[in-house]
């Protein structure tokens, strides 16, 4: 019955060392596991913030083409209106050939 008994405590302290180690393992596990979490929802966060900054980028860029777009629509029909005019052609000045 000593043996058994002497086995027996033996076996139920190496148990609560390794639960008191997997324990130990699991909470940094977690702990570490919520610092990567919280990186992750910051590293989200700044990407949605580049996402809608580029956004806007892109629209302010997007309207100022449309502008020099529209600038050089009317360059170049005022060109050739005036090529028109000079060479004498007597042709509606509205009518592209």
């Amino acid at each position: 019955m000593s043996f058994s008994r002497k086995t027996y405590t033996q076996e139920t302290k190496w148990l609560r060392v390794l639960k008191l180690d997997l324990k130990q393992k699991l909470s940094s596990m977690l702990s570490f596991t919520e610092q990567e979490k919280l990186k992750l929802e910051v590293s989200s966060e700044e990407a949605h913030l580049m996402a809608q900054s580029l956004s806007r980028d892109f629209y302010e860029i997007h309207l100022l083409l449309k502008v020099y777009e529209n600038e050089l629509a009317e360059l170049l029909g005022e060109a050739i209106l005036q090529d028109l005019t000079e060479g004498g052609f007597t042709s509606d000045p509205n009518m592209l050939h």
